[in-house]
């Protein structure tokens, strides 16, 4: 693969994966009982003004914006009610891990496919950028990586 193809798959998993897993582990827009939907959007509203959009990338950022934000909410719901749902199981005398375990994997499945919307808006979202936008994405990631201390493997 050449150089462009790496950056780009780095790029969208990295966008995807900000989204995806924000809950993850306790950080920015996180708090006691997951991640706080308002405090990720400010973030990306943040980090997308650094870029200065023109009219049309306003737009198609802010449609983008509105489908996470309609994704975190719905997310958020629905992960209250599964967390409902595994605590009834717990409580019961004889819980089903099993059941359990299902209920988990059908998290980690819909996580999924949110993780392939997400870079395929990504990249449709980045391809719309000027080179001196692109080349600002591309450092900030650069930037992140190297904060969530990103080090080569120890060779054996």
């Amino acid at each position: 693969m050449n150089l462009k193809t790496v950056s780009i798959i780095t790029l969208s998993v990295l966008f995807a994966g900000t989204f995806l897993f924000a809950g993850c582990r306790p950080g920015p827009g996180h708090g006691k009982k997951g991640p706080d939907p308002k405090r990720i959007l400010k973030h990306m509203d943040k980090k997308v003004k650094d870029l200065e959009l023109n009219e049309s990338q306003q737009a198609e950022y802010l449609k983008i914006r509105n489908s996470i934000e309609a994704d975190m909410d719905l997310l958020h719901k629905e992960r209250r009610e599964t967390g409902t749902i595994i605590r009834s199981e717990l409580d019961r005398k004889n819980p089903d891990m099993t059941k359990i375990a299902g209920i988990f994997k059908q998290g980690r499945d819909k996580h999924e496919k949110y993780m392939d919307k997400y870079m395929d808006m990504f990249i449709d979202f980045y391809k719309k950028l000027n080179p001196d936008q692109q080349k600002k994405v591309i450092d900030e990631m650069k930037k992140r990586m190297e904060k969530h201390g990103r080090r080569p493997r120890p060779r054996n």
